[in-house]
């Protein structure tokens, strides 16, 4: 983004600042770089989040007053856009319809950026990008055919998008942000999750596009052992997930037969599975009489407290109110 020449329309040019200010250090997330951006009548923070071959960038708008903003810069964009909150108006070089409605979804390629976002006056906006690297999608070596035309486009450099318009967001794309943006996991559990969740949403996102789920309507006797391999793999790694990417490999398996296959199979994607297994081991823990503290160690936890709001989430109450009414 520090390439970018940001611009607000009546006012001029603006200045991405490294400090974020204090009224919005509580919107900070973990592990993340975050950025500022204060103009007349507004204020936004931009969150990066890196992953392995993409980056997930977080962003909020708060505006007082009808803005407008503008950027460019010589700087190509791989990406696949959701909208959280909010509709943001504008135009897009070379991009039909850049609007986005909350919950829908948009995966383009600019070769570089100009575009103009108008923003209403007193509303909130929220925004989840994705940017991948092009040798990260090329070497998942996905098989969609819409999806196929749309690489070699940006393989070529030429502005493209894989949707003629922007897509309502599937039930696993949502679930899959929201795994992004809100958990209590230890650092290298939020790495896992964020490849996961990354990967699922991409996943989601060609399905919805192409039609493939028609592609597995039957799985096969070596993929059903291979799901159950994968299966296996997860329990035996328990508190620790091994992530799509390695239980892909370590099965011999791709990514749509991984997560769609092992759906169909068992289900529940392999991380829900995980998180299950993870859950089913803090009650036998609390009935066993552990102290939360070492539960929250023994299943991998940054810190007792996220253990305990993590547990709260998925049952509905806290440890030692679960533990109180057994």
């Amino acid at each position: 983004m520090e390439r970018l020449y940001i611009e607000q329309e009546g006012v001029g040019r603006l200045h991405l600042q490294q400090e974020v200010p204090s009224e919005l250090t509580r919107y900070l997330l973990e592990d993340t770089t975050a950025i500022s951006l204060l103009g007349r009548g507004f204020k936004a923070l931009f969150q990066a989040i890196p992953g392995n071959g993409f980056v997930v960038w977080f962003s909020r708008y708060w505006m007082n007053q009808p803005t407008v903003l503008k950027a460019n810069g010589e700087v190509s964009t791989l990406e696949l856009r959701i909208s959280l909150r909010g509709s943001i108006k504008g135009s897009w070089d070379q991009i039909a319809q850049p609007e986005l409605q909350a919950f829908y979804y948009q995966f383009n390629f600019v070769p570089h950026v100009l575009t103009r976002a108008v923003f209403e006056g007193k509303t909130d906006y929220e925004t989840f990008d994705i940017h991948f690297d092009l040798s990260f999608l090329e070497e998942l070596g996905l098989d969609y055919g819409r999806f196929k035309e749309f690489m070699e486009l940006v393989a070529n450099e030429e502005a493209s998008e894989l949707t003629p318009a922007p897509r309502r967001c599937t039930p696993l794309m949502n679930e899959a942000v929201q795994a992004v943006l809100h958990n209590n996991y230890s650092a290298q559990g939020r790495s896992r999750l964020l490849q996961s969740s990354v990967e699922n949403i991409l996943l989601a996102a060609l399905e919805d596009v192409d039609g493939t789920v028609k592609m597995l309507a039957e799985l096969s006797e070596s993929q059903v052992d291979a799901l159950h391999v994968v299966k296996a793999l997860i329990e035996e790694n328990m508190p620790a997930y091994l992530g799509n990417t390695r239980l892909c490999k370590k099965a011999t398996l791709n990514l749509f037969t991984l997560n769609f296959g092992f759906k169909r199979l068992f289900g529940m994607n392999p991380y829900k599975y995980y998180q299950t297994l993870r859950m089913d081991r803090a009650k036998i823990l609390l009935q066993q009489n552990a102290a939360v503290s070492s539960i929250a160690y023994e299943l991998n936890y940054e810190t007792p407290r996220a253990f305990g709001k993590a547990f709260k989430e998925w049952f509905g109450m806290t440890p030692r109110e679960w533990r109180k009414g057994m």
